[in-house]
């Protein structure tokens, strides 16, 4: 769900860069795409603040898990996490860290 609010907040973003973008409309026309384009933008901050609010619970389960399991010393079968022999192919597997840390909330413009 990280991936799809930044997705959202992003949307967001790309809509209110349209509502400048072209010059050549009239008066009229120009109010009518910036007005279309704020409601868009809205519509997506809107999505984004429902799902994070929606999913703040299990995000902070997940974070929370994730750092139990990051910092344990061993494993169930008593494998170290620093023995990268015994971790195989998630070896080079990117932290979930980064998808918990963007926590700031929305920009509301």
């Amino acid at each position: 769900m990280h991936w799809a609010i930044v997705y959202c907040k992003w949307k967001a973003t790309w809509w209110m860069s349209q509502k400048t973008r072209r010059e050549d409309l009239s008066e009229d026309l120009a109010e009518g795409l910036c007005a279309y384009a704020s409601e868009q933008a809205i519509s997506e901050r809107h999505c984004a603040l429902n799902w994070q609010t929606s999913w703040a619970a299990a995000r902070a389960l997940a974070k929370e898990t994730t750092k139990k399991l990051t910092t344990s010393a061993s494993l169930v079968d008593g494998e170290s996490f620093g023995d990268e022999e015994n971790m195989g192919a998630d070896a080079d597997a990117p932290s979930l860290a980064e998808d918990f840390d963007d926590d700031d909330g929305l920009c509301m413009l």
